[in-house]
């Protein structure tokens, strides 16, 4: 029976091969299958919706008229579900032996396949930006951690733990493997990978909305690092990232409440300084999402949504690192990012217009995580993350008490900008090298200066304890 560890990373040259035969027309039926039978669910199980009820009129009418608008879809589907839709067609390429730029290309073009064709609603805006550029980040980090957990030369318990779990991180890679033979076929080979490691935890979380009532659940989280910022090797398309996914177990929450990935464009060759620190800098790529939506009754209207949260989609820009090592770890990494599409709360007078408690919004941004390793037994890391985003179409609405005029359809949100600034502490104990617990924080502040909410401030905070399982680590 192997190692806990060995599940994942027995060794630096474990890992499932990357070179898989192109396939590029089975890419498409892919594509074409999943856009069908998601169709396919929508008209069965939510026929009620309006956005569900696709006939051929609706696609001639989007093809013809190619009409355009900011959907009014809630903060979830949006920022979370879109992007994974995305990874979804991003992966039907990748699993098939595409590259990087194809595979991207196969996200884009399955996104507008299903904008034009899948919904009765026009095209939107805001899903052919958080789907496709949402979709390559999420599908190639999952690609990637898939990949070093498939060992092809394990057999028995060994490679069916191994293939179970690498089908959980990336469906539609274990579809392929399937299709192809290789879940089961046994190769002498073994194939190098990179710096990897990985953890799990769960514990009780505690969410405390500003001015609602206090939220308790249990959590599950994900975390995983991929390549070594400061290594020599891999300076290319992600060959460093991390990632963290957190899901919340229980009522008044969406599944998916974080998730942060950081990943890398391109980075400098690094260099060591007389004192043995370690710098380099490079240009990275941000998905963030941090959100909970509780519902609660509401007098005059069934439920509405608070948006308790902030997300970003294409947020691209320059970063820099440093390491200290001795007795004592430390890791800086400070990055500056410009931010394509993200989303910030709203809170409307009315609590009628539920779906839209949000406005998007483009801007800028800047990110600061440090990481402290006092030995083997106490880790302590710091992230700092902070945006400053506009948005110009508003409601289409002169005062927001007069509920009347109050238009969401076809806009932003609310006109006007946003500052938000997340606090998330987190110290970890290890009293075994496999076995480690943990205490969370997050701070959350908003400062909301627009149209109809001028000078208004959310906050939000959450403190969360549990134990941590590492299930792998190659170093």
């Amino acid at each position: 029976m192997p190692q806990p560890d060995s599940l994942l990373t027995d060794s630096a040259t474990t890992g499932a091969a990357d070179a898989v035969k192109k396939r590029a027309w089975l890419a498409g039926v892919e594509t074409v299958g999943i856009t069908s039978g998601i169709m396919y669910y929508n008209n069965s199980v939510l026929s009620s919706s309006p956005f569900s009820k696709v006939t051929f009129k609706s696609m001639e009418r989007n093809l013809k008229e190619f009409k355009w608008w900011w959907d009014e879809d809630y903060m979830y589907t949006n920022t979370i579900e879109h992007p994974y839709h995305g990874a979804i067609y991003y992966l039907t390429a990748r699993e098939n032996g595409m590259g990087v730029g194809v595979s991207s290309l196969f996200s884009l073009g399955g996104s507008m396949l299903w904008e034009v064709a899948a919904e009765a609603e026009l095209p939107s805006y805001n899903d052919m930006v958080t789907t496709p550029l949402g979709g390559v980040t999420l599908g190639e980090t999952l690609h990637r951690v898939s990949g070093c957990i498939l060992d092809e030369s394990s057999r028995g318990l060994e490679r069916i733990g191994r293939e179970l779990l690498a089908g959980i991180i990336n469906p539609v890679g274990a579809v392929n493997r399937l299709l192809r033979g290789d879940a089961w076929r046994v190769s002498g080979q073994h194939h190098r990978i990179p710096v990897f490691e990985t953890s799990v935890s769960a514990g009780f979380r505690h969410l405390h909305p500003g001015g609602q009532p206090t939220i308790s659940s249990a959590y599950i989280n994900w975390y995983a690092t991929y390549g070594d910022i400061m290594g020599a090797e891999g300076r290319g398309l992600f060959d460093y990232f991390n990632l963290e996914f957190t899901a919340a177990l229980g009522s008044h929450q969406t599944f998916l409440n974080y998730t942060k990935v950081t990943s890398q464009l391109w980075k400098s060759e690094g260099q060591t300084l007389p004192s043995g620190t370690e710098t380099t800098w490079g240009l990275y790529n941000h998905f963030y999402h941090v959100y909970a939506e509780p519902e609660y009754a509401s007098p005059g209207s069934k439920k509405f949504r608070d948006c308790i949260g902030y997300s970003e989609v294409g947020s691209i820009g320059p970063g820099f690192a440093y390491r200290t090592a001795g007795q004592w770890t430390w890791e800086q990494q400070l990055y500056l990012n410009g931010v394509l599409l993200g989303a910030t709360p709203v809170r409307l007078l009315d609590r009628v217009h539920g779906d839209m408690g949000y406005t998007w919004g483009s801007g800028y941004g800047a990110k600061a995580y440090s990481r402290l390793s006092l030995g083997e037994s106490l880790r302590l890391r710091a992230d700092i993350d902070f945006s400053h985003l506009f948005s110009w179409i508003g409601y289409d609405c002169a005062d927001a008490a007069d509920l009347k005029k109050l238009r969401v359809s076809d806009t932003q949100g609310e006109a006007g900008n946003a500052l938000t600034v997340i606090v998330a502490p987190t110290a970890e104990y290890w009293p075994t090298r496999k076995l480690g617990f943990e205490v969370r924080g997050r701070l959350m502040w908003h400062k909301l200066n627009y149209l109809h909410h001028r000078h208004t401030h959310m906050r939000s905070a959450e403190v969360s304890a549990g134990a941590i399982l590492r299930i792998g680590q190659n170093k």
